[in-house]
């Protein structure tokens, strides 16, 4: 039996007739209440400031289950073009010990993107595109332990020339749940442009001998 509930915390509470054939109807009651686990991003905001193109900033995003069952936190970096510039990856202060609470695609997705990455290798134009596509899982499922936290590298770095600023709410989602504004929390960044001057637009060596040197640098 499976109870479906989207409201939060509520008292379930429902009577189901069973028909016994040649017999008298056998109420069934049913009770649950359902539990939705508390979980929230502990950081209230992420500021990059200002960042430089292709430079990489990396901050800390702790994911917080104050509840006592686990939950999972489903999340999916391309479903907003402004997060394409972003990666999500379990904090290497772990080193490797809790990678199984962080699971991918599944057994037919991962096929899915073999065949896709095969049929790309035949296309040279595309040759980039498959090396991020093969390398970095972009869409994943955290399941967070109940009672603990777990802290990710929220990594930014801006490669899109065409985004000048980046203002935006996470939109990860708890399983179960509709919406959970604990895991909204507000991404910014400003691209700034590297500006090189050269002082001296000409450089005058002036007369020398054929092997003397001079430097006025």
């Amino acid at each position: 039996m499976t109870i479906d509930s989207k409201e939060e915390n509520p008292n379930f509470y429902q009577e189901v007739d069973i028909l016994i054939r040649g017999g008298q109807k056998l109420p069934l009651k049913i009770k649950a209440c359902i539990i939705q686990p508390n979980v929230f991003i502990s950081q209230e905001n992420f500021d990059f400031g200002d960042v430089e193109f292709n430079e990489q900033i990396i901050k800390t995003m702790s994911f917080q289950n104050n509840s006592n069952l686990d939950a999972k936190v489903i999340v999916n970096l391309d479903n907003n073009i402004l997060l394409r510039d972003f990666k999500l990856e379990l904090s290497s202060k772990y080193k490797g010990e809790k990678g199984h609470l962080v699971k991918g695609p599944d057994k037919d997705q991962n096929e899915d993107l073999n065949n896709i990455s095969d049929h790309l290798e035949e296309e040279e134009d595309d040759e980039n595109e498959l090396e991020e596509s093969t390398n970095e899982i972009r869409e994943f499922t955290i399941t967070i332990p109940a009672n603990s936290s777990l802290d990710f590298d929220f990594i930014f770095c801006p490669n899109n020339a065409t985004i000048k600023s980046y203002d935006f709410m996470t939109n990860f989602i708890l399983a179960g749940v509709d919406e959970c504004k604990g895991l909204q929390r507000k991404v910014s960044a400003r691209i700034i442009d590297c500006v090189i001057n050269v002082q001296k637009s000409v450089i005058d060596f002036g007369k020398t001998f054929i092997y003397g040197s001079k430097n006025h640098f």
